[in-house]
């Protein structure tokens, strides 16, 4: 249970990242 949540957990974290880094480069560039 704690390591499916650790998972999931991370999966939104790198999801997350993935989506704030294109947000940026769109307002950069």
């Amino acid at each position: 249970m704690l390591n499916r949540c650790n998972t999931l957990l991370f999966t939104c974290s790198a999801m997350f990242m993935l989506r704030f880094e294109r947000l940026l480069t769109t307002l950069v560039f």
